[in-house]
């Protein structure tokens, strides 16, 4: 199949989604995205709409259709996926392709209540032949919008349960407990709650560690909190790691944390699951589709940070617990979120798609003449 994927080509979601589609399903892929992007993969070929110039107006997913519309043509693929609703998706919708894929990133669908955004979102979702939604709370959102049921996948695109395993041995008392974040240092993503949580748990606990793995715009600011908290000894920033070294961090951890207050699903979240490490995650409705409170990981209110030392501690002297996660949450994932087999569901959605189009294309053909 000739894909055209149109979307963020600088997020990782992007990035693993279009690398898999071409290195492991061998389909032909053209990404299509603003600014300059190094291809995933050497079967991915890249195409900048802005043509190096850096656009962050939101205007530009509207200045942009006509050219879109005309590199599309160009193109000439089977099938086209526009990823984040209200954005790249609202320019997939605004060049009258179809078969039209849908996907969206977060629970919100449109951001920041914006009416803007809102518009672009209900357009190009009456546009989509097929919706994809993580979640059954971003399937009630999308509804909300105005998707008919009958569009919409609800199914996660899923992790690589081969790559992302639990360790072969962990210790059953650690020296130094490890906690870790694998998730951008962007402002949205609420590391204040967790840095002030660790300013309450050092009264109690000594020996942790808490890795940040993960680079972005919030740094600075992050570095100046650990040391205005005197988190120094217990904070270590790992800066970007790349993808194929996570699961080397992720299983020499004993605890995931992560406290942004609304998701789609979190590959992050799934991630740590599936190496086998225990989750402290807030208590949203992204989470509460993965983490029964208590059982598998724990659940904390946004905002919270005594709560969240509360559950730490918890957690770290409760082995018991723990290695009864790591089991529960290693099968939860391989049912529920394996790559490979929920990739190959999204694919026979989009085979039906195409072949569908293509009866549509032959009647017209046959009317023509």
């Amino acid at each position: 199949m000739k894909i055209c994927f149109l979307g963020d080509g600088q997020h990782i979601n992007t990035q693993s989604w279009i690398k898999y589609l071409a290195d492991v399903l061998d389909h032909e892929v053209h990404l299509v995205t603003f600014g300059h992007v190094m291809s995933p993969s050497k079967k991915v070929r890249v195409y900048s709409l802005s043509e190096g110039r850096r656009l962050k107006t939101f205007l530009r997913y509207i200045i942009y259709i006509l050219p879109l519309k005309k590199l599309i043509a160009t193109i000439s693929p089977n099938i086209l996926i526009g990823y984040r609703i209200s954005s790249y998706g609202f320019m997939a919708a605004s060049v009258n392709f179809h078969p039209l894929v849908l996907a969206a990133q977060g629970q919100n669908i449109s951001y920041n209540n914006s009416r803007v955004k809102a518009y672009f979102a209900q357009y190009a979702i009456r546009k989509a032949d097929l919706i994809h939604s993580w979640g059954e709370h971003m399937t009630q959102k999308l509804q909300e919008f105005g998707a008919a049921p009958d569009r919409i996948l609800t199914l996660p695109r899923g992790i690589n349960t081969n790559l992302f395993v639990p360790a072969k041995e962990r210790t059953s008392q650690s020296q130094c407990y490890n906690l870790i974040t694998t998730r951008g240092l962007n402002p949205d993503y609420n590391f204040e709650q967790i840095l002030n949580s660790l300013s309450v748990l050092k009264t109690s606990i000594r020996n942790f560690k808490y890795i940040i793995a993960g680079d972005g715009p919030y740094k600075t600011q992050l570095i100046q909190k650990v040391s205005a908290l005197e988190l120094e000894p217990y904070v270590d920033f790992a800066g970007k790691i790349r993808y194929e070294d996570l699961p080397k961090y992720l299983q020499t951890s004993d605890i995931y944390i992560s406290m942004v207050v609304t998701d789609g699903v979190s590959s992050s979240l799934l991630e740590a699951m599936a190496c086998g490490i225990f989750p402290i995650v807030t208590n949203n409705a992204a989470n509460k589709l993965w983490i029964d409170d208590g059982v598998n990981g724990y659940l904390v209110r946004f905002g919270d940070h005594v709560e969240l030392a509360s559950k730490i501690e918890a957690a770290i002297k409760n082995i018991e617990l723990r290695r009864k996660a790591e089991k529960i949450n290693r099968v939860l994932v391989l049912e529920k979120a394996s790559v490979d087999k929920n990739m190959r569901i999204f694919q026979n959605a989009w085979d039906k798609l195409v072949l569908s189009q293509s009866f549509v294309k032959s009647g017209k053909d046959q009317d023509h003449y």
